[in-house]
Protein backbone atom coordinates (compact mmCIF):
# COMPACT_ATOMS: atom_id res chain seq x y z
CA UNK A 1 0.00 0.00 0.00
CA UNK A 2 3.24 2.33 0.38
CA UNK A 3 4.07 1.89 -2.96
CA UNK A 4 7.55 0.28 -1.67
CA UNK A 5 9.15 -2.73 -3.39
CA UNK A 6 11.18 -4.83 -1.11
CA UNK A 7 14.29 -7.00 -2.74
CA UNK A 8 15.47 -10.35 -1.24
CA UNK A 9 18.11 -12.43 -2.37
CA UNK A 10 17.51 -16.15 -2.78
CA UNK A 11 19.15 -16.78 0.22
CA UNK A 12 17.45 -14.07 2.51
CA UNK A 13 14.10 -15.72 1.11
CA UNK A 14 15.08 -19.48 1.83
CA UNK A 15 16.62 -18.36 5.36
CA UNK A 16 12.91 -16.81 5.84
CA UNK A 17 11.41 -19.79 5.38
CA UNK A 18 13.83 -21.75 7.87
CA UNK A 19 15.81 -23.72 5.24
CA UNK A 20 18.90 -23.87 6.57
CA UNK A 21 21.13 -25.87 3.75
CA UNK A 22 20.36 -25.85 0.16
CA UNK A 23 22.19 -26.86 -3.50
CA UNK A 24 24.12 -23.88 -4.76
CA UNK A 25 25.25 -25.93 -7.52
CA UNK A 26 24.76 -29.06 -9.63
CA UNK A 27 25.69 -30.66 -12.14
CA UNK A 28 28.23 -33.11 -14.01
CA UNK A 29 31.71 -32.93 -15.46
CA UNK A 30 33.30 -36.09 -17.41
CA UNK A 31 31.95 -38.78 -15.80
CA UNK A 32 31.07 -37.46 -12.34
CA UNK A 33 28.13 -36.16 -11.27
CA UNK A 34 28.27 -33.36 -8.15
CA UNK A 35 26.34 -31.03 -5.93
CA UNK A 36 27.67 -28.40 -4.03
CA UNK A 37 25.72 -27.28 -0.76
CA UNK A 38 25.46 -23.96 0.84
CA UNK A 39 27.27 -24.91 4.09
CA UNK A 40 30.26 -25.96 2.40
CA UNK A 41 29.51 -29.54 1.76
CA UNK A 42 30.09 -31.51 -1.61
CA UNK A 43 29.68 -34.49 -2.78
CA UNK A 44 30.26 -36.31 -6.18
CA UNK A 45 30.01 -39.72 -7.55
CA UNK A 46 30.97 -41.81 -10.44
CA UNK A 47 31.32 -45.00 -12.50
CA UNK A 48 34.65 -46.37 -14.16
CA UNK A 49 33.63 -49.43 -16.54
CA UNK A 50 35.87 -52.65 -16.13
CA UNK A 51 35.26 -54.97 -19.21
CA UNK A 52 37.30 -58.31 -20.11
CA UNK A 53 40.05 -56.95 -17.31
CA UNK A 54 42.31 -59.99 -16.52
CA UNK A 55 42.88 -60.37 -12.83
CA UNK A 56 46.01 -62.59 -12.21
CA UNK A 57 48.32 -60.47 -10.47
CA UNK A 58 48.91 -62.22 -7.09
CA UNK A 59 49.07 -60.56 -4.02
CA UNK A 60 49.74 -62.86 -1.00
CA UNK A 61 46.72 -65.00 -1.02
CA UNK A 62 44.56 -63.17 -3.36
CA UNK A 63 44.76 -61.84 -6.92
CA UNK A 64 44.60 -58.32 -8.59
CA UNK A 65 43.89 -56.05 -11.53
CA UNK A 66 45.97 -54.07 -13.32
CA UNK A 67 45.12 -50.03 -12.83
CA UNK A 68 41.73 -48.82 -12.64
CA UNK A 69 41.34 -45.19 -12.86
CA UNK A 70 39.03 -42.03 -13.15
CA UNK A 71 39.24 -38.61 -14.06
CA UNK A 72 39.74 -35.92 -11.72
CA UNK A 73 36.94 -34.61 -9.63
CA UNK A 74 34.74 -31.60 -11.28
CA UNK A 75 36.45 -29.26 -8.42
CA UNK A 76 39.03 -29.31 -6.26
CA UNK A 77 37.99 -30.23 -2.59
CA UNK A 78 38.91 -27.91 0.94
CA UNK A 79 40.46 -30.62 2.15
CA UNK A 80 40.76 -34.82 1.70
CA UNK A 81 37.34 -35.80 0.92
CA UNK A 82 35.98 -38.86 2.32
CA UNK A 83 35.93 -41.69 -0.38
CA UNK A 84 33.93 -44.99 -0.98
CA UNK A 85 34.48 -47.32 -3.68
CA UNK A 86 32.91 -50.70 -4.86
CA UNK A 87 33.19 -53.14 -7.47
CA UNK A 88 29.82 -54.28 -8.95
CA UNK A 89 29.01 -57.43 -10.97
CA UNK A 90 26.03 -58.40 -12.71
CA UNK A 91 28.60 -61.41 -14.41
CA UNK A 92 29.48 -63.70 -10.99
CA UNK A 93 33.39 -61.91 -11.03
CA UNK A 94 33.18 -60.54 -7.57
CA UNK A 95 35.79 -58.88 -6.26
CA UNK A 96 36.58 -56.03 -3.51
CA UNK A 97 37.79 -52.82 -4.86
CA UNK A 98 41.47 -51.78 -3.83
CA UNK A 99 42.99 -48.37 -3.47
CA UNK A 100 46.74 -48.98 -4.70
CA UNK A 101 47.42 -45.35 -2.75
CA UNK A 102 47.37 -41.85 -4.25
CA UNK A 103 51.37 -41.42 -4.90
CA UNK A 104 49.96 -40.02 -8.45
CA UNK A 105 47.17 -37.46 -7.56
CA UNK A 106 46.15 -35.61 -4.56
CA UNK A 107 43.03 -36.98 -2.82
CA UNK A 108 41.65 -33.41 -3.07
CA UNK A 109 41.59 -33.95 -7.15
CA UNK A 110 41.64 -37.52 -7.64
CA UNK A 111 40.59 -40.64 -6.50
CA UNK A 112 43.17 -43.24 -5.98
CA UNK A 113 44.23 -45.72 -8.53
CA UNK A 114 42.70 -49.18 -8.01
CA UNK A 115 42.55 -52.44 -8.13
CA UNK A 116 39.91 -55.30 -8.31
CA UNK A 117 40.90 -57.93 -5.93
CA UNK A 118 39.50 -61.20 -5.34
CA UNK A 119 40.54 -64.56 -3.86
CA UNK A 120 40.75 -66.45 -6.80
CA UNK A 121 42.59 -65.90 -10.54
CA UNK A 122 40.24 -65.03 -13.00
CA UNK A 123 41.27 -64.48 -17.17
CA UNK A 124 38.07 -62.25 -17.43
CA UNK A 125 35.85 -59.88 -14.88
CA UNK A 126 33.57 -57.34 -15.89
CA UNK A 127 31.73 -54.92 -13.94
CA UNK A 128 31.80 -51.55 -12.44
CA UNK A 129 33.72 -49.09 -9.99
CA UNK A 130 31.48 -46.89 -8.33
CA UNK A 131 32.77 -43.67 -6.76
CA UNK A 132 31.50 -41.77 -3.99
CA UNK A 133 33.21 -39.03 -2.46
CA UNK A 134 32.17 -36.76 0.04
CA UNK A 135 33.87 -33.49 1.26
CA UNK A 136 34.27 -29.15 1.78
CA UNK A 137 34.47 -27.31 -1.16
CA UNK A 138 34.90 -24.21 1.13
Amino acid sequence: GSGWVYYRTPAELLGDMGVKDYIVEQGSSGKWTYRKWSNGDAECWASATVSGMACTTKVGNWYRTGNITIDNYPFTFAANPDLQMTFETYSGTGGLAWSAGTSSSSPKTKPATVYVIRPTSLNSITGFIRYYAKGKWK
